[in-house]
């Protein structure tokens, strides 16, 4: 079964951690906005991929104008970190006016100096996935979800599947045990993906501006770097001493709690 306006779903599963064991392949799914699903794909979650559990990273904005299908007997989780520059790359809104705008409607519309600033943007909101409190809870909350097994199969998402959800399955992967390369490789395969995705995207911005400087920062606004996440491993290391320290400490994940998690998604 694959979705047609689907660019980046996919399992997460079936990595090999440090300690030779493998994470559970077929319950564990990250995509893009679910909103974007037809019907009949949206029923496929349940009952082709066993979905019972959506957590969705968008913003109350970005649900309330794009929201997920509902699904019968699949519980649903709204978590929102605060990611303005997430809102803003996925196109949610114009920031000043909160109204719903294409990039391509705003570059027409002559306000592209949030573009022009999107990489240093990028990596200073993933750094707050660790510095800032109300980040932490909610991906403490995320993994209060993984820890019922009964809530599995689990898919998470935000906009694009890039940056929120990346951040959140890193943190997944890491606990069970997965190399930090291997997670840095999954991160970078949004890129795959969502190629066809960026090359159309990237069509349309060229139709409407010829500014080299605005056109790579579009594209790095499309896209992810291995920095995007080193940044945040980087502040997890800063603030903490390490990842370890981070979900203990930082997201007061408890060992027992981490072994509880190993335990559920390891075979």
């Amino acid at each position: 079964m694959t979705f047609k306006k689907l660019d980046n779903f996919r399992d997460f599963g079936g990595y090999e951690t440090t300690s030779g064991r493998q994470v559970k392949s077929r319950i564990l799914y990250r995509s893009d906005a679910l909103s974007k699903l037809y019907p009949a794909e949206a029923d496929s979650l349940r009952d082709d991929f066993g979905i019972k559990t959506i957590i969705d990273f968008r913003s109350d904005f970005e649900r309330a104008t794009e929201p997920d299908p509902e699904i019968g007997g699949v519980a649903y989780h709204a978590l929102a970190p605060k990611a303005e520059l997430a809102e803003y790359a996925s196109e949610s809104r114009d920031l000043k006016n909160a109204v719903r705008k294409s990039s391509v409607e705003l570059i027409q519309a002559g306000k592209t100096e949030k573009f022009m600033t999107v990489r240093q943007d990028m990596l200073d909101m993933m750094k707050t996935f660790v510095t800032d409190a109300g980040n932490r809870a909610i991906y403490r909350q995320m993994l209060e979800v993984y820890l019922n097994a009964d809530n599995y199969g689990i898919i998470q998402h935000c906009r694009g599947g890039k940056d929120r959800t990346g951040f959140g399955v890193a943190i997944i992967l890491g606990i069970l045990g997965v190399p930090k390369e291997t997670i840095l490789a999954d991160f970078l395969l949004t890129n795959i993906y969502n190629a066809d995705m960026v090359t159309a995207k990237m069509a349309d911005y060229r139709d409407v501006t010829s500014d080299s400087v605005l056109l790579a920062n579009l594209y790095d606004m499309l896209t992810v770097k291995k920095d995007n996440l080193e940044v945040a491993y980087d502040e997890m290391l800063r603030l903490y001493g390490g990842f370890d320290e981070f979900v203990s400490e930082g997201l007061k994940f408890s060992l027992t709690e981490q072994e509880k998690l190993r335990k559920n998604l390891l075979v």
